[in-house]
């Protein structure tokens, strides 16, 4: 088990003893996935090892929790930054702005309005560029 990086999750999630939580809280269930997503993508480390981790009976738990991360994190501002901080908690203030800039990109859900927000800002560039 990886005791700091329970700790970094226990200090970004609030959660404590996430491991021992049976609860279906979003809170518990985001915890678990930073600690799965973490631990598999960042660390390279097996389904299997990953389980003990936990105390599950079956690998398969730990790849529904890495898949759910895949996908909520998709339109969970929060779930993903608080990946982000996770993977690097020295961030240039640039690097904050464009992220700032993505999540707002996210939450737009008509085609036709990312198209032209994207139409604007290419314009925006290329007029700041000469």
């Amino acid at each position: 088990m990886n005791h700091e990086l329970k700790q970094q999750i226990t200090e970004l999630t609030g959660i404590e003893n996430f491991f021992e939580c049976s609860g279906r809280t979003n809170e518990v269930v985001n915890a678990k996935m930073l600690y799965a997503k973490y631990m598999r993508d960042i660390l390279g480390k097996s389904y299997e090892e990953i389980k003990k981790d936990f105390g599950y009976a079956q690998h398969g738990t730990v790849m529904n929790l890495v898949r759910k991360f895949n996908r909520y994190s998709e339109f969970d501002v929060d779930l993903r930054n608080k990946f982000k901080k996770l993977i690097n908690e020295e961030r240039s203030p640039f690097q904050d702005k464009i992220d700032k800039i993505v999540d707002k990109l996210v939450e737009i859900k008509n085609e036709a309005d990312l198209d032209y927000v994207i139409e604007k800002m290419n314009i925006n560039i290329k007029v700041r560029q000469k």
